[in-house]
């Protein structure tokens, strides 16, 4: 079996063996979503056993990358931000920066609110008011604010 990912899908391809051309012949049993691949009862139809086993095999190897892949994203996002940090202070096109910081906002948003539905988030004490509000100061600041106040 052999999986070719095409954007969204994965094409699962049996190769055979063509004694004519002396050549590997290879036909499309088959797609997965990407994005949350099942195996349907058309797939189990068209695949042997074994068949079947190779690609329940490549589902489950597909997910654990995608997961240490979304770990290793985690782990070493707050050292990305520092870089980016870096790499705004030294920005001339502010133009570009501000697109960056967008996407950034965007994205740290959406972070925050998982971290909210997950029960990350507590509210801070009295004295820690002005720390904990520096992500929302954060989001309302633009990159031009940001070079002014170096």
């Amino acid at each position: 079996m052999h999986f070719r990912l095409r954007n969204n899908v994965v094409q699962i391809i049996r190769v055979t063996y063509d004694p004519q051309t002396k050549r590997g012949k290879n036909a499309i049993v088959g797609r997965l979503n990407k994005a949350n691949p099942v195996i349907t009862d058309e797939l189990k139809k068209g695949c042997t056993e074994g068949e079947l086993s190779e690609i329940t095999q490549w589902i489950q190897n597909a997910q654990r990358k995608h997961s240490i892949q979304n770990e290793h994203a985690a782990l070493t996002a707050a050292e990305q931000l520092q870089a980016t940090a870096a790499w705004m202070a030294a920005q001339t096109d502010q133009a570009h920066a501000q697109k960056v910081y967008d996407q950034i906002r965007t994205a740290w948003l959406k972070v925050r609110q998982q971290a909210a539905s997950a029960g990350l988030i507590t509210r801070p004490a009295a004295n820690a008011t002005a720390a904990a509000s520096a992500p929302t100061a954060m989001a309302s600041t633009s990159v031009k604010q940001m070079a002014k106040s170096k």
